[in-house]
């Protein structure tokens, strides 16, 4: 994707014969963290939670295609952390937890999908 900010993995050239299907999707320009977790669900399909400093957006990628699970972007005053984690329960529901910086500075958060 041209003019992409942010890709969910950077891949090195080997000398392997098995090919790599690369996915980009773009979070936004708006800071320095870009930070990004994997989870597998049980379909095969995955599902990345990626971060900068004010914006988060995690998708679900299934066969070549980025589809928007959920967007967040951080209040005035406050960051989203170092420690993003995402991961998927039994039921399949995606779950995210991340450490917030700021004003609220330490404060663990924790969302769930439906």
């Amino acid at each position: 994707m041209a003019g992409s900010d942010t890709h969910a993995a950077y891949p090195e050239h080997s000398r392997s014969s098995t090919p790599i299907d690369i996915t980009d999707f773009q979070i936004g320009p708006d800071g320095a963290r870009d930070l990004a977790t994997l989870a597998l669900a049980a379909d095969g399909s995955a599902v990345i939670a990626a971060q900068t400093n004010r914006s988060m957006r995690v998708v679900r990628v299934t066969n070549g295609t980025a589809t928007d699970v959920a967007t967040f972007t951080a209040p005035d005053g406050t960051f989203f952390g170092q420690q993003t984690k995402v991961g998927i329960d039994a039921q399949g529901r995606i779950h995210v937890v991340w450490w917030q910086s700021g004003e609220s500075s330490g404060t663990v958060c924790h969302g769930v999908s439906d």
